[in-house]
């Protein structure tokens, strides 16, 4: 076998990895890790005892097979406290994630295919029915994400970030102007683990408000 033909078979196995990869990181999106926290938030608040456990257990290990694996190697946080178990969840999917991503990252530059983007979630400005509200309201995103705000209905809309996380200039990098265009976008890139709460600010008399959990 010729050296051209090596490198040629190696180049296949590199490209069906990067495949595979990047299947398991639009597998593990973050719809999911937002699904698990919607799932499983109202299983937290209650008390904690067996039948909150089991619930808050349930409701994760039904929503992705990572977040069950999770549960399979922390069992401990769940035994204390459902939210904890939440937190540590949402952590650890993150952390598999990004460390997908880094390997598809190295993999597609071993055969100089493009870099892969980070994970990104959208919110609908003004619902499908009229109504003045950010849809969904609220979002769960990992760090590095993006979320990316489309003028749906009734606007004008803007994105005024309310509360943030330290090093987070919520001025500086709220929304300048306002979005009118139906199909318009605007997006932000959160790198900072916290919660960003964030309002409309021609509604927000009207309660036109939203929230960004970032792990």
């Amino acid at each position: 076998m010729n050296q051209d033909t090596q490198y040629g078979k190696r180049g296949i196995v590199v490209a069906g990895l990067v495949g595979v990869l990047v299947g398991a990181l639009c597998l593990a999106g973050v719809s999911s890790l937002g699904h698990a926290v919607s799932s499983s938030k109202k299983f937290a608040a209650a008390p904690v005892g067996a039948a909150s456990r089991t619930s808050a257990s349930q409701a994760l290990r039904s929503v992705d097979p990572i977040m069950s694996d999770v549960l399979d190697t922390f069992p401990e946080a769940l035994k204390l406290d459902p939210e904890a178990a939440l937190d540590k969840a949402g952590a650890d999917f993150c952390s598999r994630r990004n460390a997908l991503g880094r390997a598809a990252a190295a993999a597609a530059a071993m055969i100089g295919a493009p870099k892969l983007v980070s994970a990104a979630a959208t919110v609908k400005m003004g619902t499908d029915s009229g109504a003045l509200a950010f849809e969904p309201k609220d979002v769960t995103i990992c760090a590095g994400d993006t979320v990316t705000w489309t003028m749906n209905k009734n606007g004008p809309h803007n994105v005024l970030f309310s509360e943030a996380p330290d090093g987070f200039e919520t001025d500086d990098e709220s929304m300048e102007g306002y979005l009118s265009e139906v199909g318009s976008t605007w997006s932000k890139k959160l790198d900072i683990a916290g919660t960003y709460n964030y309002l409309c600010q021609p509604h927000k008399s009207g309660g036109m408000v939203g929230s960004i959990t970032v792990n």
